[in-house]
């Protein structure tokens, strides 16, 4: 993808996210950032966002390494996060606080390399949605 068109990707997230969870007041790093979403959610979840767009494909974070900006996503199916993929985090409260790039992705997991937003919350942590667009 060229430079241009991942430009627009945080935007694009941005304002899905404000679609779907309201615009939220600006916060620290310490912040309430909701309850961690478990699998059981991830259906409803997944058919929310689907109504707003449905080329929108839903993951869970499982685990994450800050030290080296890196996160696991399960719960979704690999080929819709093929390697490459843009990927965008948010906390449960619909709080965008990373973008990433798929770098690999197999029916157990699926890895991203990512960059904080420009808010940094914090980094992901398992409970948070990980989306992109197929």
């Amino acid at each position: 993808m060229s430079r241009q068109i991942l430009a627009f990707v945080p935007l694009i997230a941005l304002s899905f996210a404000f679609f779907l969870g309201g615009c939220q007041a600006s916060s620290s790093s310490t912040a309430n950032t909701g309850t961690p979403i478990s699998p059981d959610q991830l259906p409803d979840l997944r058919a929310q966002y689907m109504q707003a767009n449905p080329n929108v494909r839903i993951g869970l974070v499982t685990a994450s390494d800050p030290a080296n900006h890196l996160a696991s996503i399960g719960y979704a199916r690999a080929d819709d996060f093929a390697v490459g993929s843009i990927v965008s985090f948010e906390t449960p409260n619909h709080q965008l606080i990373a973008n990433g790039t798929v770098t690999s992705a197999t029916d157990n997991s699926i890895n991203v390399q990512y960059q904080l937003s420009g808010t940094h919350l914090r980094d992901p942590a398992a409970g948070d949605l990980a989306f992109t667009f197929k």
